[in-house]
């Protein structure tokens, strides 16, 4: 059997190869036919190896098309293609095997053919056209849109639709289409004038009519047509409707248009052109019911594709979504009734890498929480084999409605555990994610119809992101709770939903962006099949900065390339490697980068002028920021958390550091106004300023300074006084903006749980007041749990004493192992819900506990909290106060040893880090505020000993490598936050 591949051309350089490399793997020949072309298309035909003839233009395409099967005669098929058309190809078989299973000589197969915008790509129509037939059994007859016909009057022509194939059209730009309808328009009316009874002939006169806006032809054209017509041309008939409905809506005449729809229909009901012209008739009108009836049904004609039909109202499909879910939206039958069936689905939800998860306790509460009323069943999978005799798998387990979910593929697996579920919404979430937003029919309807999109939201503090990502689907269902409505939902939905059609926000999940230490080993190896961007965000999270920039980074065109770039910065930053960093700061500044995404680069170049002893460098920043404040005034960050005080701020500390002192006030109080007296940073630097300016000229002059700008008038001003003249020791100052206490709530039987961990290693000497001060607390509900961390020293022996308070726990490791070490064997014997620290030689005032927390329990989105604390000599006595300033998240700043924290955030950021022993402390509250806000009291509720013995003096004195080691090692895990 030999195939030709017959092709004419005219000039068509540009997308002859593409044609023709589309057809070589499935024809013996290509016979290319040329009319005249004065570009490069012969030789590259020839290149190519097709067989040229050359055929002068008669302005007749039948003709061409005639003298082009001449030169297949000896072939069985032969396959006609235009110079501007691709073929697809999607099947097993290959073409030559699908060619030879035809039956019929007397066959024309046709083809759907994809008409795409060429300047940018948009498709336009679907339409068909008969392409594959015997070359001895029909030719074409037609001046233009030529036909076939058979060779043999007497024979029928059957035509049949290939469903493996379709051809790829990119004629037809918008300028091309002028010149065109005018050539075409000209040999119509000849052809016309030849022969005056061709249906076909008016019928194409109608599509031309229409494309150059001449309506009222364009209908009368259409109407003749379909008087000539006969009934069995039934895809020219349908065009010639199309025509005919659309003139009348270009003329706005929606009355005829409906009489043309419901002729149309009439003829064709399973045509889908007239259902989108109908709905959007409706739409206009404002009968959102029937609108979002038609354009359901549009949509189901289009997916079923009955018969050979064109589908021209495809170009419109975007809009068609839109207007339908505008419908809906106005229509409270339609949403009444999608609610009550959302409401009646059973959701498998899927939890994949439930090894990472922190809290299994809370996630499962917390999808309760989220879920009620609503049937669920959850899964587990992951990448990584889940073995059912593990003891995290069996805890899972354990809980009624939790299975394992088969699968070697994520998508498998949730299909197969949906379909074992016999639910009805499928829905993926991932460990340690939790839903912020509320959760209702409206929202899940959302989601659904915008192709299953949530939005995931990945912060510590200041860091982060957040994506769209495709987590729910409707699944295949023929269960009669699942109508035919809320299956549209899954239909169409390739592109999000315009979220402001609605009055709700879509779905949002939060994941931490901090990984504790326990976890990071697992998280990298799950990760390694994950998408290279998920591969970053978890390497970096892991503090695995050398992985971080051996990652490949993606080409300058892709999205990922300025977050690959940010991220191997910070990187650069924490490895010390700060001439990388800069070279990296300016290719991005220089890189075509979108608005927003040029703002973290602005930013991190300001923060890299502070550190860096260039004065000229530091003027070059302050430009660039103020440049970028004036055309950008809100600030809008993707992965650093910034606001306009942020970068008021950041001016100011470059001004204050050039010297510019005056300047430098004044844009601090710019910037901490701008924040609403919220940026509390902002606020203590800002007094740290003043203090250090004004002291000279005494502290009247100080006070009235700070008054000046933070005006008393509003109460997130006064609100900061009393605190900043805490800070600053000007406590005279401070009691005037004390404000009265609210009666506390905390106490009883509701009071949370407090442990307290007391960490011991011979250090005795006041051992016996440190355990006092702690059971004597006014806050009763507490366990304090004492380590002897391998003493020589006879601890239990002093323990013993106090055996009369049940509250007080002893547990003795075998060997010293260090702090660390024994604090977090303390948290695993601990339970209450609140955890502090406190040393063998510290004490603890009276009300400690009770005002730390009363304080924490006020604020339930804080992690953790400190209060100010005394300095005491080795005899007791007190030397000084120490008065905190608000937690400054820079890798640095210490919460100091009043200091209480969540058990849940602890879950969170995990555990003391047993490599930084001697600042582990430090390291530890840092990860605490990365999963939540540190609160503060300002309130001295401490004792503090300084004495030789104790760990700070050694540390002083050289011990642990002093200071300068210590503080390298927090760095080389944090500095990153400095310039964040």
């Amino acid at each position: 059997m030999k195939i030709t591949c017959c092709i004419l051309v005219n000039n068509n350089e540009s997308t002859l190869a593409g044609c023709i490399q589309s057809v070589r793997p499935h024809v013996d020949e290509v016979v290319v036919v040329d009319t005249g072309s004065t570009d490069s298309s012969v030789p590259m035909a020839y290149e190519l190896g097709a067989r040229v003839y050359f055929y002068p233009w008669s302005d007749d395409f039948s003709e061409a098309r005639n003298f082009a099967l001449k030169h297949a005669k000896e072939s069985e098929w032969v396959l006609v293609v235009d110079s501007d058309e691709e073929l697809l190809w999607e099947c097993k078989l290959s073409f030559r095997e699908w060619a030879a299973s035809l039956q019929s000589k007397q066959t024309v197969i046709a083809f759907e053919f994809l008409h795409y915008e060429m300047s940018d790509s948009r498709l336009l129509s679907v339409t068909h056209s008969e392409r594959f037939f015997d070359p001895a059994s029909f030719s074409y007859i037609g001046r233009i849109h030529e036909r076939l016909i058979p060779a043999n009057e007497n024979d029928v022509k059957r035509v049949e639709l290939c469903p493996h194939a379709a051809f790829r059209h990119f004629g037809y730009s918008s300028e091309f289409h002028i010149e065109k309808n005018v050539r075409n328009t000209r040999s119509l009316l000849k052809e016309l004038e030849t022969n005056p009874a061709e249906g076909f002939t008016y019928r194409y006169l109608s599509t031309e009519y229409y494309h150059s806006g001449q309506y009222r032809d364009s209908i009368q054209y259409a109407k003749t047509a379909l008087s000539l017509l006969a009934g069995t041309e039934t895809y020219s008939r349908a065009q010639a409707h199309y025509y005919k409905m659309m003139s009348f809506l270009h003329l706005d005449n929606a009355l005829e248009a409906k009489l043309a729809i419901e002729a149309c229909l009439q003829e064709f009901p399973d045509y889908a052109d007239p259902y989108g012209i109908a709905a959007e008739i409706c739409f206009h009108e404002q009968c959102w019911d029937d609108a979002f009836r038609l354009y359901c049904e549009w949509e189901q004609k289009v997916d079923q594709r009955s018969g050979i039909m064109p589908n021209h109202c495809i170009s419109l499909k975007d809009t068609f979504w839109r207007h339908k879910w505008i419908a809906a939206s106005q229509s409270n039958k339609i949403k009444d009734g999608l609610r009550k069936e959302v409401q009646q689905m059973k959701v498998a939800l899927l939890i994949v890498h439930p090894q990472l998860e922190t809290d299994r306790e809370d996630l499962l509460d917390h999808v309760a929480a989220k879920c009620v009323g609503m049937t669920y069943e959850i899964g587990l999978w992951s990448n990584r084999p889940l073995i059912k005799s593990e003891n995290d798998v069996k805890s899972w387990l354990e809980q009624s409605n939790v299975r394992l979910a088969e699968g070697k593929e994520l998508a498998q697996a949730g299909s197969s555990f949906a379909a074992k579920s016999n639910a009805d919404i499928l829905w993926i979430w991932y460990a340690n994610e939790r839903l912020v937003s509320d959760w209702n029919e409206d929202k899940m309807l959302e989601a659904i119809s915008s192709n299953g999109a949530v939005t995931v939201r990945s912060y510590s503090e200041r860091l982060g992101g957040q994506w769209a990502e495709q987590r729910i689907r409707l699944c295949k269902s023929d269960d009669a709770r699942v109508n035919r409505s809320v299956q549209q939902l899954a239909a169409g939905s390739e592109k999000e939903l315009d979220r402001s059609l609605f009055a709700y926000d879509g779905l949002v999940l939060e994941r931490p962006f901090l990984i504790p230490a326990d976890k990071q080993d697992a998280y990298m190896d799950i990760y390694k099949r994950e998408a290279p961007l998920q591969r970053l965000l978890v390497a970096f999270s892991c503090h695995r900065y050398d992985e971080v920039l051996a990652m490949r980074q993606p080409s300058d065109e892709s999205a990922e390339w300025a977050v690959f770039q940010f991220y191997k910065i910070l990187a650069s930053i924490n490895l010390g490697l700060m001439e990388e960093a800069s070279v990296k700061i300016y290719n991005a500044m220089e890189a075509n980068l979108s608005e927003q995404d040029m703002l973290l680069f602005i930013y991190l170049y300001g923060k890299l002028a502070l550190n860096a002893d260039i004065d000229e460098m530091k003027r070059e920043a302050i430009t660039l920021l103020k440049n970028t404040l004036e055309s950008n005034p809100i600030i809008e960050t993707k992965h650093v958390l910034t606001a306009e005080s942020d970068w008021l701020a950041l001016i100011a500390e470059l001004q204050w550091k050039l010297g510019e002192r005056k300047a430098a006030l004044v844009t601090w109080r710019h910037g901490l106004e701008s924040s609403a007296y919220t940026n509390e940073t902002c606020a203590y630097r800002l007094a740290e300023a003043i203090y250090e300016e004004y002291k000279p000229e005494g502290l009247d002059k100080v006070s009235r300074a700070l008054l000046e700008v933070f005006n008393i008038q509003d109460s997130e001003a006064q609100s900061l006084l009393y605190p900043i003249f805490c800070y600053l020791n000007m406590q005279e100052w401070a009691v005037l903006f004390l404000r009265p206490r609210e009666p506390s709530e905390v106490g009883g039987r509701e009071s949370p749980l407090v442990s307290i961990l007391m960490p011991i290693y011979n250090d005795t000497a006041y051992l016996f007041e440190s355990i006092r001060s702690i059971l004597s607390q006014t806050y009763l509900g507490l366990e304090l749990i004492v380590v002897d961390d391998g003493s020589d020293e006879d601890v239990a022996a002093i323990v013993r004493r106090f055996n009369y308070d049940s509250r007080l726990k002893y547990y003795r490791t075998a060997i010293n192992r260090g702090l660390p070490n024994a604090l977090n064997y303390g948290i695993s014997k601990a339970s209450g819900s609140l955890m502090g620290w406190t040393s063998a030689d510290n004490m603890a005032h009276p009300r400690w506990l009770e005002r730390m927390v009363e304080t924490i329990s006020a604020h339930p989105e804080a992690s953790a909290i400190y209060s100010d604390y005394y300095h005491m000599d080795k005899n007791g006595l007190v030397i000084e106060t120490k008065r905190m300033p608000a937690y400054k998240l820079n890798g640095l700043q210490n919460g100091g040893p009043s200091f209480l924290w969540r058990s849940s955030s602890l879950r969170k950021a995990g555990g003391f880090d047993e490599s930084l022993f001697g600042i582990e402390d430090r390291d530890f509250t840092v990860r605490l505020a990365l999963v939540g806000r540190i609160v503060q009291l300002q309130e001295p509720l401490y004792y503090y000993r300084i004495h030789e013995g104790s760990l700070s003096s050694k540390i002083e004195t050289g011990s642990l490598g002093g200071w300068t080691e210590l503080h390298g090692k927090l760095k080389r895990k944090w500095l990153y936050l400095s310039f964040v």
